[in-house]
């Protein structure tokens, strides 16, 4: 028999309806830890009270409690799963959003990188879809550590020569702009879509698979830094394409 000491708990993290003067803020936090576009934040706010994430562990609710508090002055509410009943919204994600991983990352992401400038929903086409009743379920997700050691041995193989990357990742110049732009994967790419991810960073970056493969494996995986805003676009595109998210940050020029 199980002791109750050992079970796994599960809670629900309520977003409360926000005040006025938090509203900004709160846009801001919602947009980077989710990965939003800031429009999505804001319907998500304009519906409050609702579930942002209703299978958090432990860790993840009270991270998610601390972060919005410090950053945000809004105390996210956190309730043990089953225990709001009633017609409350929730949202329903269509991959479900590694809280933890993203916290990491934007305690010094916006210091290094600088705000936030574009973010892709899911396939530009999917916002997160409000759902009064229940959670969809995630999309599977591959991580590095989850590839047998027979696949990893055989692929991906690395480049019999050094790649050509394409012309317009050579134009560094924009006098005009007192940004520069830096792009990294929002999110992890689901089975499908890592090996086009891969493939993607081998012609912009010029390395080889394994090379590709190693981004791939990091917390964070830039894609181009110090780009001009023309370049970002076109990385934009090419990743929309492509239908894997990104994530743009203009940063001042120093």
């Amino acid at each position: 028999m199980t002791s109750r000491s050992t079970e796994t708990k599960v809670f629900e993290v309520l977003l409360p309806p926000a005040n006025n003067g938090t509203k900004e803020s709160l846009k801001e936090e919602l947009s980077k830890i989710f990965a939003l576009l800031k429009r999505t934040a804001n319907s998500i706010i304009d519906s409050a009270p609702i579930v942002i994430l209703d299978d958090a562990s432990e860790n993840e609710a009270y991270s998610l409690q601390r972060h919005f508090k410090d950053a945000a002055d809004t105390i996210l509410k956190i309730h043990p799963l089953g225990e709001l009943n009633g017609q409350i919204h929730r949202l329903s994600w269509p991959n479900r959003p590694d809280v933890i991983k993203e916290l990491r990352a934007h305690s010094d992401f916006s210091h290094s990188f600088g705000e936030i400038e574009f973010v892709t929903p899911e396939a530009e086409i999917k916002d997160i879809v409000f759902d009064d009743i229940e959670i969809d379920e995630p999309v599977e997700e591959t991580k590095t550590e989850d590839i047998p050691a027979s696949a990893a041995a055989q692929s991906p193989k690395p480049a019999s020569q050094q790649r050509q990357i394409p012309d317009f990742m050579n134009k560094q110049e924009d006098g005009a702009d007192e940004f520069v732009y830096n792009v990294f994967l929002s999110g992890t790419p689901t089975k499908s879509k890592r090996q086009k991810a891969i493939e993607l960073l081998c012609e912009l970056k010029g390395i080889s698979e394994l090379e590709a493969n190693e981004f791939m494996s990091r917390t964070v995986v830039p894609i181009a830094k110090g780009l001009t805003k023309a370049q970002s676009d076109e990385i934009q595109k090419i990743f929309h394409d492509s239908r894997i998210n990104i994530r743009v940050m203009k940063k001042q020029k120093s």
